[in-house]
């Protein structure tokens, strides 16, 4: 009886590890933030999608940036 109940504590310590890691994974994100100059800090936040399965990773965040730089270079071109 003892052999069985030494295992115990080793299950739920592998138990709560799962889930701490479940949770690493679900609440993973990147931020991308800009400030203006000033005080002021605009942001966007990529979070993995659940139910669509997206996925965060460094090159959605890259190309998201692309297409805020080149739309703040036309806007200023066009000023």
């Amino acid at each position: 009886m003892t052999e069985v109940g030494s295992f115990i504590p080793f299950f739920n310590g592998c138990g709560l590890g799962a889930v701490f890691f479940l949770f690493f994974i679900l609440k993973r994100d990147m931020s991308l933030m800009i400030q203006n100059g000033g005080d002021k800090m605009w942001g966007l936040t990529f979070q993995r999608s659940v139910i669509e399965n997206v996925p965060v990773d460094i090159s959605q965040v890259q190309s998201a940036l692309s297409i805020i730089n080149n739309r703040i270079l036309a806007v200023h071109r066009n000023s």
